[in-house]
């Protein structure tokens, strides 16, 4: 995607939250772009497209920004849960209006359900708390990590009303805190009390997001030997060019783990300049693995 597209969608979602989906025209996103019709139309053929495209971005940016959060070796679960917790937040504040716009206009966008779309927006925001949540807790939440992802959804939603309404903010360590308190109290009682709240509450929510999961890591994975080749560019070092071809050639084929993809990463991570990113890669193709073991 080209930054112009991104300008176009970033400003059209201001015009959408502040006017409404209906009543904002492509000839009002245009002006505040200050773009041509042409130039909008090079990139969008309607404004349903426009839509589309939008919720499509938005979309994969939440998946791509949780999954750098569960990959990141530096923080601790609960700094990750916290992230989570923001990142949700954040995700509500700028998309709930644009989202309750979409809802009122269309039934169907390019022949898409928007149940189906909504359930898939839904099963992102409810599986980013799971990874953290068992990496604090442990294993022995499972029979009732489905009542608790469910209490925490709801908080972080009453939380982002009540900002709203009052037109003022609540501050994310406070927000944390008290979620973080209601989890332990929960925990604490659903011990010696069967769950009555399983998956099914959130539209069989953890197929989808199991699948959304994959695709992300895959999107996070090629983003990151995009940012490698640019790299690779400016020093015009053929060898690493070949690793990196390489490392792109094993992702496509699907071997995660092949003992090629493990020795090209390694011979990047000897370069100073390379060796964050080769840590990327790595945590990703640990996660990728893990899916397909998990999907077996």
């Amino acid at each position: 995607m080209s930054s112009k597209q991104e300008v176009i969608m970033q400003v059209a979602q201001k015009c959408f939250n502040k006017q409404g989906l209906k009543y904002t025209s492509i000839d009002d996103i245009v002006k505040e772009c200050k773009i041509s019709k042409s130039t909008f139309y090079k990139y969008f053929a309607t404004k349903e497209d426009l839509v589309w495209e939008m919720l499509i971005y938005s979309n994969k940016k939440f998946s791509n920004a949780s999954i750098l959060i569960d990959t990141d070796n530096t923080k601790t679960p609960h700094e990750k849960l916290k992230e989570k917790i923001k990142l949700v937040s954040d995700y509500l504040k700028y998309n709930y209006s644009f989202n309750a716009h979409i809802l009122g206009e269309f039934s169907e966008i390019k022949g898409n359900s928007l149940i189906e779309i909504r359930n898939n927006l839904r099963s992102n925001i409810i599986n980013c708390y799971k990874t953290p949540l068992i990496l604090i807790y442990g294993e022995e939440i499972t029979p009732f990590i489905w009542e608790l992802l469910f209490v925490i959804d709801s908080l972080i939603h009453e939380f982002n009303l009540v900002m709203k309404m009052n037109k003022r903010n609540i501050s994310e360590e406070y927000i944390f805190e008290f979620i973080t308190r209601q989890i332990d109290l929960n925990i604490k009682n659903l011990r010696y009390n069967k769950s009555i709240i399983n998956e099914n509450i959130f539209y069989s929510i953890d197929e989808i997001g199991e699948s959304n999961y994959k695709d992300s890591l895959k999107d996070v994975f090629l983003n990151v030997v995009y940012s490698i080749k640019e790299c690779i560019k400016l020093n015009e070092n053929e060898k690493l060019s070949e690793a990196i071809t390489k490392i792109e050639e094993e992702f496509n084929l699907g071997n995660y783990n092949s003992l090629t993809m493990h020795a090209m990463i390694a011979y990047l991570e000897k370069q100073d300049s390379l060796k964050e990113y080769a840590a990327k890669l790595n945590r990703l193709i640990s996660k990728l693995g893990d899916e397909i073991i998990n999907g077996e």
